[in-house]
């Protein structure tokens, strides 16, 4: 069904037609959308991720103090384990 659907987008019918008889559009094409890709996912995850390390270690500690009772007894089991 996707494939139909594919078939029926004048756009994308140009851009097959155009990789077919051009190997460096493939290449521009495929360069184009990876790196479309990459930087997408880099602001996706700079939004999402602090890059403050002081931020990861201040959420850890109001993790730590909010846990209940069974998650600070293994997470001090884990760090004596570890540690």
């Amino acid at each position: 069904m996707s494939h139909d659907m594919l078939l029926r987008n004048k756009a994308w019918r140009i851009v097959v037609n155009a990789s077919k008889r051009s190997p460096t559009f493939f290449f521009a094409f495929t360069a184009t959308c990876t790196a479309g890709c990459y930087y997408l996912a880099t602001a996706v995850q700079g939004g999402t991720n602090p890059s403050d390390k002081k931020a990861l270690f201040i959420a850890e500690e109001k993790l730590n103090r909010d846990a209940g009772l069974h998650a600070q007894v293994l997470a001090k089991a884990n760090k004596e384990r570890l540690g």
